[in-house]
C-alpha cells in the first residue's frame, strides 16, 4: 500500500516504505523542502513535484561502496505515468556511513532543482515535465532509511505564505 508508514522500534523516527506523498502539498508549485534523515544499509531517498506514486520527481543519496574514502552517489530520476525515465548517478566527494544523521534541502524553483548536503550544494538540474506537486518519501523494500523530521516552505502563494514556518511532523528528541 503506497500510504503506509513504517513505523521503527525507535520512537523520534519515522522509516517510509513504498512512496507517501504528503496530500496537502499535491499542488504547490515552487519550495524548499528540508528534512533531516538517516541511512540504514544504502541510500536515503525522497519525491518532490508528486502528485502521486506514478508521476513525481525522485532522487536519492547513495553510499556507493562501504569505507572511509568518499563514496557516496546522488542519483535523481523522473517517474511519468509509472515509468521512470532520464536516471542520473552523480559520484559526491563526501563520505557516507550507515547510522549517521544527514541533512537534507531540495529547492524546487519552476524548472530548477538544487540540492544540498549538510548545507553544501551537490547537484543542480533542470526538467519541465512537472510542474507542480508535492513531497514524499520512499525506501526499497530491502533498504531501510530513517526520517526524524521535515520543513516545507512555500513563498508564490497564499496557502505557502501560510506554510513558510509550517513544519510537516517534528518529533522531539529522546530525553
Amino acid at each position: 500500500n503506497t500510504t503506509q508508514w513504517k513505523v521503527p522500534t525507535a520512537s523520534t523516527l519515522v522509516a517510509p516504505g513504498s512512496l507517501r506523498i504528503w496530500n496537502r502539498t499535491t499542488t504547490l508549485e515552487n519550495y524548499q523542502m528540508e528534512f533531516q534523515g538517516q541511512i540504514e544499509k544504502r541510500s536515503m531517498s525522497w519525491a518532490f513535484r508528486a502528485t502521486n506514486a506514478a508521476n513525481y520527481y525522485g532522487a536519492k543519496i547513495l553510499i556507493t561502496k562501504p569505507g572511509q574514502v568518499p563514496n557516496a552517489g546522488l542519483v535523481h530520476f523522473a517517474m511519468l505515468n509509472g515509468h521512470e525515465f532520464d536516471r542520473v548517478q552523480l559520484p559526491l566527494p563526501v563520505t557516507l556511513a550507515r547510522g549517521e544523521n544527514y541533512r537534507v534541502r531540495v529547492s524546487v524553483q519552476d524548472d530548477h532543482f538544487i540540492t544540498f548536503l549538510n548545507g553544501q550544494a551537490i547537484s543542480s538540474w533542470t526538467d519541465a515535465r512537472l510542474k507542480r506537486g508535492g513531497v514524499g518519501f520512499f525506501a526499497d523494500d530491502d533498504d531501510e532509511q530513517r526520517v526524524s523530521w521535515i520543513n516545507l516552505s512555500e513563498r508564490d502563494s497564499f496557502m505557502g505564505r501560510m506554510l513558510a514556518h509550517f513544519s510537516l511532523f517534528v518529533i522531539p528528541p529522546p530525553r
